[in-house]
């Protein structure tokens, strides 16, 4: 059977104009060369059929593809009522559910779509990428593990998506797999280059990480991430040849580069402030490189400190949060000291940001405080919404910018006083920390600026 032509739809409308086949056949055929007059052809099928799915969803997606999510969310909606298990329908309504915010309805519709057909290719990618955004990183990452059965032909950036899924949960030889199979999609990237650094890194693969980081100069020259962490893997490696000059330029970098604040950073990269302080470097390069860190890690528009009263004679909450509640040192120094505070003024409160620790170290850790919670899995919103629930007046950051930690807990400002303490012996740059709790060794007072 021949394929109707734009000549047959128009005449074909000309006939029959209450014809809704015809209407939204037009329309299709109208879609890539004159998307207006395929807008009229679908909305016309609709004034003559309102719940007709098929036209619905045309619309959804002319809608979707100008930008207006909220029309495009009705149609797609509307059309559910006449095709409810539509695969297609289900898979854009997510995607722009997901552009909306709307996660929790983004991952019911990819969800819906796999109860139908469970290797759907496009749903089990979303779903992944809408596991990966409300910080579900172990779901994330199975699910990203089935679309990869069933396709091996995924572009670069789902290989990269993969992998950052697998190395927030842990997974770090999976991840460096994953990013070396982006990198031989994209040989030049980047991004990709400084992945496979850090995983390497993370799994002290220094070697393997110092030809990431000298194909990312070769890039990018003066990338200051990349030259601090080759620095970082020569020290680990005791590669001392070159060292001196290296942390010299990087120095240089930093206390010559733009203000951190500006917007407009231009070359001034970003650079770990925890690797900083394994590097001989000025104070000034310490308090730029932690306020650029922290400037990347704040919430888009600052957060107003809240405000809590405290009864006469309620004991004062104090929150402490740290991913080291383990045999590590920070708790080998802080332990009597917990079991020490004075329960009659401070009711304590730890939030482990990594999995607790059964063993018998782990429980005489959570015995030390009055409330211990395992917020390991939670999203950074859900930990902060819980640490306002729990009425915390002072927070303290056992973490900085150490591994492990969860910045963004405290850009959020879940209490009213916030302090550095401990964990990261330096400045980090934000304006979200109301103290930090050193000595005069820790901070000599001419480090005071």
């Amino acid at each position: 059977m021949s394929v109707p032509t734009l000549e047959d739809c128009r005449a074909a409308v000309d006939r029959a104009p209450t014809d809704v086949a015809a209407w939204k056949r037009l329309g299709e055929i109208l879609r890539a060369s004159a998307p207006a007059a395929a807008e009229a052809a679908w909305r016309r099928a609709v004034e003559l059929a309102p719940e007709d799915g098929e036209a619905r969803f045309h619309l959804g997606n002319l809608c979707r593809d100008r930008g207006e999510l909220q029309a495009a969310r009705t149609e797609y909606e509307r059309a559910l009522a006449s095709a409810p298990d539509h695969a297609g329908l289900l898979n854009n309504l997510g995607l722009v559910l997901q552009t909306l915010g709307d996660r929790a309805g983004a991952e019911e519709c990819f969800r819906r779509v796999l109860v139908a057909d469970a290797e759907h290719p496009d749903a089990l990618g979303n779903l992944a990428s809408v596991l990966f955004e409300r910080e579900a990183f172990r779901q994330s990452s199975a699910t990203y593990e089935r679309l990869c059965a069933i396709r091996r032909d995924i572009p670069a950036p789902v290989w990269v998506r993969r992998g950052l899924a697998h190395q927030l949960a842990g997974d770090l030889a999976i991840a460096e797999t994953c990013f070396r199979e982006a990198a031989r999609l994209l040989p030049d990237n980047l991004a990709i280059q400084m992945n496979i650094g850090t995983a390497c890194a993370e799994q002290q693969h220094y070697a393997d990480a110092e030809s990431a980081w000298l194909r990312a100069l070769e890039l990018r020259p003066r990338e200051l991430y990349a030259m601090s962490m080759l620095a970082h893997g020569r020290q680990h490696q005791c590669a001392w040849h070159g060292l001196p000059g290296l942390h010299a330029e990087i120095n240089r970098a930093i206390e010559s580069g733009p203000d951190p604040q500006d917007n407009n950073v231009g070359a001034f990269g970003g650079i770990n402030p925890f690797t900083l302080l394994s590097i001989p470097s000025s104070p000034l390069a310490q308090m730029r490189a932690a306020q650029r860190w922290a400037r990347d890690s704040g919430p888009a528009s600052p957060v107003a400190r809240p405000r809590l009263a405290v009864a006469p004679g309620e004991r004062l909450r104090v929150g402490f949060v740290s991913s080291d509640f383990r045999a590590h040192p920070m708790v080998y120094l802080s332990l009597e000291f917990w079991e020490r505070i004075d329960r009659d003024r401070f009711e304590t409160f730890a939030y482990g940001i990594r999995a607790r620790d059964s063993g018998p170290l782990g429980q005489s850790i959570e015995r030390a405080f009055d409330h211990f919670a395992d917020v390991s899995s939670m999203p950074v919103g859900d930990i902060v919404r819980r640490i306002a629930d729990d009425r915390i007046v002072i927070l303290l950051d056992l973490n900085g910018y150490t591994t492990h930690a969860r910045k963004a807990i405290f850009a959020h400002r879940p209490a009213p006083v916030q302090v550095n303490y401990l964990g990261f012996p330096g400045t980090l740059g934000a304006e979200w920390y109301d103290y930090i709790c050193v000595d005069r060794f820790g901070a000599p007072d001419a480090f005071q600026p």
